[in-house]
């Protein structure tokens, strides 16, 4: 008699013939639920998180703190897009941030969200720093200001 595969074999199955190769897994596993620094999969067999998320390093998963602060936030509104629309927890996070950095005179923040964003604003920010503004790109450059070439910075 043959055993059914377990429902993380089955849904390995299903994802690798939906999620294409390049998108890496390191375990073979779906996690199911999290509590705290264990994770348990869709098979119910529990994990100590060493893989942990983002945001979840620090306090675990499902920390009672974290979660009422979602819970208050979700009451106000989930998301915005901050370049379309201000809100100020946005505004009061990158005041603190400022205060904090231990650097001398005026600073600004901005956050963003893979650390492709915050490489590809680096160089950004360092070109205008030590190049005139230019709103167009050489073949092979990266963008001045925004992936299509559009500079706001651009004069005429």
């Amino acid at each position: 008699m043959t055993q059914a595969p377990s429902k993380n074999q089955a849904l390995m199955e299903r994802r690798h013939k939906v999620v294409p190769r390049g998108v890496s897994q390191v375990h073979p596993i779906a996690v199911a639920r999290a509590q705290g620094g264990k994770v348990w999969d869709v098979d119910g067999k529990e994990y100590l998180d060493w893989f942990g998320g983002i945001g979840v390093q620090n306090v675990g998963h499902n920390h009672p703190k974290v979660v009422a602060a979602v819970e208050r936030q979700l009451q106000l509104y989930m998301h915005t897009c901050f370049p379309a629309v201000a809100y100020e927890p946005y505004v009061e996070l990158a005041e603190r941030l400022c205060a904090t950095a231990p650097i001398p005179g005026d600073k600004k923040a901005f956050f963003l969200n893979t650390g492709v964003e915050a490489t590809e604003n680096a160089i950004k920010i360092a070109r205008s720093l030590h190049q005139p503004p230019r709103g167009d790109c050489l073949p092979g450059e990266l963008p001045w200001a925004h992936p299509s070439g559009y500079d706001p910075h651009r004069q005429g």
